[in-house]
């Protein structure tokens, strides 16, 4: 029990919780004592009295629990302002405890906002770093064997880009500087004078540090003439060189010029072997001419090993297998350089199929290729190549032998004893070839496939079919095969007064124009 001198506060040694524990044993007690709602009838005059002077009872009171008479019971307040205090101390300190916390929370909480944001941010930029680089060949790579095996050796070594540079950005400033202008001249006479006019250009590659560029033969080679056109080689910087060709080959449309300069920028070379439909590629060449050098494309490689029917029938490339690409390639790309993500060159482009957009073709950089350029670079053709040595006329289908009364197919043709002498004492002026060796040729493309087989002095077995008065005469005849020596690099082409009929270009037409006039030509 709690005595008056503990409830006045009189003992300062008193605990805290031991007020509260006789506080509430004392609140548990009082359903003990009568209330005044609960006196009986008997008690009534008292309760009279005690209104006119109640007595008080102190709760540790013996006279409380000793009084019969006791007729009321009053309750010390002050002992419950002690508990009230009580109270106020313990609920003040939780409120202050509450609002620390929930400052300290809310600080907490934004810096990890901040924080969070900032490492979001880096998170979202490295995954677009990451995405760009497909190029660091994530893409490219297949699970076999449980061990991730890179598909395309060309792109294992990515160029690695930072996070505000673009792929095409760090392609171009790689590839740019080994990236040539060539611009070709035709030399115009004028009575006792001559000089050089601009023809037309295209683009090359600087493939070693002296000075060596490959680009396509049908940018060096007239075929008009069939002589080495001049030229000139302008770097990514605006100097300029003349350029002196070294070889061509018309089969593979690929050239190669040197110009007398040391220290380049030669290209990193790389592999078509490893490329694949879908991946990304650049070109960079000068579409257009020299004044739009050094631009750059991209796309994807669209298909491989294309024969497209154009370069079929044509002189130049027609024994190579494409890469199809949908980057743009237009006059004055052609001899570029085609670079994948690594930016290295993996394609010559040289061509587009007239009427479509979207569909280039690239001569693929492979290990035939290579093999060509370096016997262009050493021999100025590709040695041990046998030919037949004849002019291709026109090939003869299925659908045209029907039309001129069920004549042979094959290829119509013509002898060429320049090329091959075997053919001097034949007696045959033109035909069509319809096989040989026994098989049969349905057009030139299967001619050069078979004598891709050969080797000079192996004997061709022929079978020809001439037709004259209605008469149909097969012609059977054996001719040994001669190495091709390819283009002579040194013949002199023509001037434009020698040969003004091919003089088609329409600035050096104006030009002949002009001099017309002034009586200067015939």
């Amino acid at each position: 029990m709690l005595d008056e001198k503990d409830l006045n506060g009189e003992n300062p040694e008193l605990e805290d919780d031991k007020i509260k524990e006789d506080i509430v044993s004392d609140l548990d007690n009082q359903s003990t004592y009568p209330e005044y709602n609960s006196l009986t009838e008997d008690n009534d005059e008292m309760m009279h009295q005690s209104n006119q002077n109640p007595p008080i009872f102190d709760v540790g009171s013996d006279d409380f629990f000793n009084n019969e008479k006791q007729q009321t019971y009053e309750w010390d307040y002050e002992k419950y302002s002690k508990m009230d205090k009580f109270s106020k101390t313990k609920t003040d300190k939780s409120k202050g405890f509450f609002v620390l916390s929930t400052i300290l929370a809310s600080i907490f909480g934004l810096s990890l906002i901040v924080f969070g944001g900032i490492k979001i941010s880096d998170w979202l930029r490295s995954l677009n770093i990451a995405s760009n680089s497909q190029y660091n060949n994530i893409a490219s790579q297949v699970v076999e064997d449980e061990e991730i095996v890179p598909k395309n050796k060309n792109s294992s070594d990515s160029l690695m880009f930072t996070s505000n540079i673009s792929p095409a950005i760090a392609i171009a400033e790689k590839v740019t500087p080994s990236i040539v202008s060539i611009i070709t001249y035709e030399q115009v006479s004028s009575g006792f004078s001559s000089h050089k006019v601009e023809s037309g250009g295209g683009s090359g590659v600087i493939i070693k540090p002296n000075g060596v560029i490959v680009t396509n033969a049908h940018v060096l080679f007239d075929e008009r003439t069939r002589t080495i056109r001049l030229i000139k080689v302008m770097l990514s910087n605006g100097r300029e060189y003349e350029g002196r060709v070294m070889g061509v080959d018309l089969p593979s449309d690929l050239g190669v010029v040197k110009i007398e300069a040391s220290d380049l920028p030669a290209i990193e070379m790389g592999d078509a072997t490893f490329l694949r439909a879908g991946e990304q590629v650049y070109i960079i060449g000068s579409p257009g001419g020299a004044e739009y050098a050094g631009s750059i494309a991209d796309g994807i490689v669209s298909a491989l090993k294309r024969s497209p029917p154009q370069i079929k029938d044509s002189i130049f490339g027609n024994e190579n297998q494409y890469i199809q690409t949908t980057v743009p390639i237009n006059n004055g790309n052609s001899g570029g350089g085609m670079v994948d993500v690594a930016g290295k060159l993996v394609g010559i482009p040289n061509s587009k199929l007239s009427g479509a957009e979207l569909i280039g073709f690239a001569i693929p950089m492979d290990a035939e290729t290579k093999r060509i350029i370096e016997d262009l670079e050493k021999y100025g053709r590709v040695p041990g190549r046998a030919q037949l040595g004849i002019a291709i006329i026109a090939e003869i289908d299925e659908f045209t032998a029907r039309a001129n009364g069920g004549i042979k197919t094959g290829i119509w043709m013509q002898p060429d004893p320049e090329r091959n002498p075997a053919w001097e004492n034949k007696g045959i002026k033109d035909g069509i070839l319809h096989s040989m060796n026994g098989v049969k040729l349905e057009s030139a493309q299967k001619l050069r496939a078979e004598l891709k087989k050969s080797k000079p002095k192996d004997i061709a077995n022929l079978v020809l079919y001439r037709y004259e008065n209605n008469q149909e005469q097969e012609i059977k005849v054996s001719i040994p095969l001669v190495e091709d020596t390819g283009i002579d690099v040194n013949a002199k082409a023509p001037s434009v007064s020698e040969n003004r009929r091919q003089f088609v270009d329409p600035q050096s037409q104006r030009i002949e124009n002009i001099l017309r006039q002034f009586g200067l030509i015939p």
